[in-house]
């Protein structure tokens, strides 16, 4: 269960695209009142970990909870 001050809360999340496993066992907490940034190399799955945060992918492994009264937005590249 999400806490007060965590708006997103994701437990050994994976993600496994036909036969890449792209994502795998990813555990992490946004707060309230902090700001992220989320850095990386070319194709290391930054796009994948967002679009699971916006449930635009479904994980194959793992659980992502959220915070029902927050709203999330992306602008694709």
């Amino acid at each position: 269960m999400v806490n007060n001050d965590v708006l997103l809360d994701l437990k050994a999340v994976g993600l496994r695209l036909w036969w890449q496993q792209i994502l795998s066992d990813i555990s992490l907490q946004i707060k309230a009142d902090k700001v992220v940034s989320l850095i990386g190399y070319n194709g290391s799955g930054k796009s994948s970990l967002l679009q699971l945060m916006l449930w635009t992918l479904r994980p194959s492994e793992g659980v992502i909870e959220k915070k029902k009264a927050i709203a999330l937005g992306y602008v694709p590249q």
